[in-house]
């Protein structure tokens, strides 16, 4: 590419990456004695890269976290000038020409930077808010129909399980000495008949010749 200067931008094809172009920037070193320098050289780099973007018919683009690794520049103060970067271009004359700008971000510290950052730059619309609140309403709106449906399972289980337990009691409890006995209803019913039989009891009085014959006295012998 025969170098590049800090703050500037190169375009290539992208050979085998899953994209049409890559831009390669030059972000500067983070200088604590000079940041205005050093947030004009990053700041360059993003409204360099999406004037290339344009140049080449690229309609998405996507930016790492410039100069946030070795080059030490802090994320915060990064994603700043970033966001207000993109959004100058982006209200400019060929701000038209780019459909999706995306920041992809690779430690929590920039994730945490850009989260804070890109609200401030691209504060939502009414219509985004709009969108964004009927989407809650509906997931609100789903949710409370699986938890409806959840406690409406949960319910009808309870009331199977009730069933049965009421069903086996009154059919299955058969105590000791008892046999179950079902009829044509299904329905079982109790019957006792473990005692022995007893005799059957009379129930006339018996008559004087049913009686046991009454024994006879042996006759002594006379002296005469």
């Amino acid at each position: 590419m025969r170098g590049c200067k800090t703050g500037s931008a190169k375009i290539t094809g992208a050979y085998e990456l899953p994209c049409k172009k890559v831009i390669h920037a030059v972000g500067p070193v983070y200088s604590r004695s000079d940041r205005e320098k050093s947030a004009e050289l990053l700041a360059s780099c993003y409204t360099t890269s999406l004037q290339l973007a344009v140049d080449n018919d690229c309609k998405s683009v996507v930016f790492s976290g410039l100069s946030t690794g070795v080059y030490g520049y802090p994320s915060q103060d990064a994603a700043s000038v970033a966001t207000k970067a993109v959004r100058g271009f982006l209200e400019g004359a060929s701000g038209d020409k780019i459909d999706r700008v995306i920041f992809c971000t690779f430690e929590m510290k920039d994730v945490n930077a850009y989260n804070d950052w890109v609200p401030r730059a691209f504060p939502p619309a009414e219509q985004d808010l709009k969108e964004g609140g009927e989407a809650n309403e509906s997931n609100q709106a789903e949710d409370s129909d699986k938890a409806e449906k959840a406690e409406k399972d949960e319910q009808a289980e309870k009331t199977e399980k009730d069933e049965k337990a009421e069903k086996d009691e009154r059919a299955g409890v058969v105590g000791a000495g008892e046999t179950a006995v079902g009829d044509a209803s299904g329905n079982l019913s109790k019957s006792h008949t473990t005692v022995d039989d007893l005799p059957e009891v009379p129930k006339a009085e018996p008559s004087a010749g049913d009686g046991p014959e009454p024994k006879r006295q042996k006759q002594q012998p006379s002296d005469s």
